[in-house]
């Protein structure tokens, strides 16, 4: 595929495609293809298969998307309410597909990608939110629930689960208190890692900031000098024990995908290594993507390249705004011509998206690409569900 220009929304595009690079993937593995999609209409969630057919009625205030086979769902006790909810005032659970409860709506607590079923465990945080005149965002301590609701283990409100589990292990975040140089009490923050029986098996550790685990190996942010407060931060990775394995010498980095993990030693200048610590596929971009399927995506103001693990592998050049990682073997770009197309990994056309989906809502591409054969198109008035042939299965109006 070779094209000449890019429209004058590319740099915001483009924007958004580095926002997209850094946030997302940012724990290990899939949840397997998605088999409905969530969908709303007259104000209710409810879900789509991939023909655009209404499989579970919409009927939820609010819904997540399904992950392992169960979706999380909330129902408002006054439906009609606007503005801020309440969590008391939130009924939360789990239905499987077919759209029965297999955890009846119990807990108090909003819907969020966080909260859902990974490795057979859902973990609701502890809010660390303090209410002023209004009630926390979420529960007092974190709880983890098996698919039958079990509760298999809680956390105190010092605890706060980060993401799910990924690895068998869960993030946890940790607030102790500690006295300020000049007298004062503050708080101080620590790491650590728990089993799904809710035991540190990597202890809290004072760190600035840390990742899930995935594919065996967890990003960490430390003080090169754990003695001395400075600015020599580097990244490094350990294994599930907390062993260190790779040395914290990196200056960004983020997790490792298809074996291969970003990095920089310089700040904005990417490359990735694998678990040995070998440079592949060059280094020296200004961002990139993880790899998924394979293929990294290298986005560039009016152009774009794929590249696969070493330089004799898959390599394309072109010119467009990539919008979405490469999924399910496609992504979707927006081309010289201010339209939406749907590309493969080689760079070539495979279907032109709908006319009647227009290039405005490139911004609201999902991030994560088809998943299940659909791809989600959406903003804050309508919700449009795409196919590999560019045919919209569903469009449907949230807002005037």
């Amino acid at each position: 595929m070779k094209t000449k220009n890019i429209s004058s929304a590319g740099a915001v595009l483009l924007i958004c495609l580095v926002a997209l690079f850094f946030s997302s993937c940012s724990s290990g593995g899939k949840a397997g293809a998605r088999k409905l999609f969530r969908v709303q209409k007259a104000g209710k969630w409810g879900f789509i298969d991939k023909q655009g057919k209404i499989v579970i009625e919409p009927k939820f205030d609010r819904a997540g998307d399904f992950s392992e086979g169960l979706a999380q769902v909330e129902n408002f006790k006054d439906s009609s309410q606007k503005g801020t909810i309440l969590m008391e005032d939130v009924n939360c659970g789990y239905i499987d597909e077919t759209g029965k409860f297999a955890i009846e709506p119990k807990f108090h607590s909003g819907t969020s990608r966080e909260y859902r079923f990974s490795e057979g465990i859902a973990v609701f945080p502890a809010s660390w939110f303090k209410p002023d005149g209004e009630n926390s965002l979420a529960a007092e301590k974190t709880v983890a629930v098996d698919k039958t609701g079990k509760t298999l283990f809680e956390l105190d409100a010092n605890h706060k689960a980060i993401d799910a589990f990924s690895d068998g292990r869960l993030l946890v975040k940790v607030k102790e208190p500690q006295e300020n140089w000049e007298g004062t009490k503050g708080t101080k923050f620590k790491y650590g890692y728990v089993d799904k029986t809710g035991k540190f098996v990597i202890e809290p550790r004072e760190m600035i900031s840390a990742q899930p685990f995935s594919e065996g190996l967890a990003s960490i942010y430390v003080f090169r000098n754990a003695t001395k407060y400075d600015s020599s931060a580097y990244y490094g990775f350990i294994d599930t024990s907390g062993k260190t394995v790779i040395e914290a010498k990196y200056k960004e980095s983020r997790s490792f995908h298809d074996g291969l993990a970003a990095v920089s030693e310089t700040t904005g200048e990417y490359g990735f290594i694998d678990k040995d610590e070998n440079w592949v596929g060059g280094k020296g971009y200004s961002t990139v993507s993880d790899f998924n399927e394979g293929v990294a995506i290298i986005p560039g103001y009016k152009s774009f390249q794929f590249r696969g693990k070493t330089n004799g592998d898959l390599y394309v050049r072109g010119d467009g705004t990539v919008l979405a990682q490469i999924s399910e073997g496609l992504t979707i770009i927006l081309d010289i011509k201010d339209k939406l197309q749907i590309i493969d990994k080689k760079g070539d056309v495979v279907a032109a998206v709908d006319e009647s989906v227009p290039s405005s809502l490139s911004q609201n591409v999902d991030p994560e690409g088809f998943q299940g054969g659909l791809l989600q198109i959406s903003d804050d008035k309508e919700i449009i569900y795409i196919d590999a042939a560019g045919k919209v299965v569903w469009r449907e109006k949230t807002s005037v």
